[in-house]
């Protein structure tokens, strides 16, 4: 069992340290000194950095989640593109993104259709059956205690403070988060 070669019940670890229930992650604050860590070798190295978890992907240099360069083709028009603008400019809103994402065809694709992706309980899936990737996202950007809301997904680092002409939330960058 992997508890026996790691000295310690990694389960609980995980349960003491994690926020929220069901699927574990653990906090930012377990996780800080070894992003803290890898960043330090990726600067020293001249190399661009990027981190694949939720927590800590403000310090990434582009909102690609692959670590691809500003120059290449990805899509901006999602969560992690959203984060970069709010650190860059302090705040971000939903007229950000949301034209990045008719680019990618979010507005076309439809959330139901999507094999082999984690649509959650089977209320979830018949809420959104016939919503757009567009709409299901929008949904989430404007429901902070959603579990897929930047709010929740990157840890309060995104914070909701106001809303629209459009009534979309508009988040602010909280720096003490960092």
């Amino acid at each position: 069992m992997l508890s026996d070669l790691v000295g310690f019940d990694y389960l609980e670890m995980y349960r003491r340290y994690s926020v929220g229930s069901g699927y574990l992650r653990l906090n930012r604050n377990i996780k800080r000194k070894f992003v803290d860590e890898m960043e330090d070798a990726a600067r020293r190295s001249n190399m661009r950095f990027y981190v694949s978890d939720a927590h800590f992907k403000e310090r990434c240099d582009n909102g690609s989640c692959c670590g691809l360069s500003e120059d290449w083709n990805y899509s901006r028009g999602q969560y992690c593109e959203a984060l970069v603008l709010c650190k860059k400019n302090g705040r971000v809103t939903w007229g950000e993104i949301g034209p990045e994402m008719v680019k990618s065809g979010f507005d076309k694709f439809r959330w139901g259709s999507a094999e082999n992706y984690n649509q959650g309980t089977s209320g979830a899936r018949a809420k959104f059956l016939f919503h757009t990737m567009m709409d299901f996202l929008r949904w989430h950007w404007n429901n902070p205690k959603s579990a897929k809301s930047p709010y929740v997904m990157f840890e309060g680092i995104m914070k909701p403070v106001d809303k629209d002409e459009n009534g979309d939330l508009i988040y602010e960058y909280d720096a003490s988060r960092e």
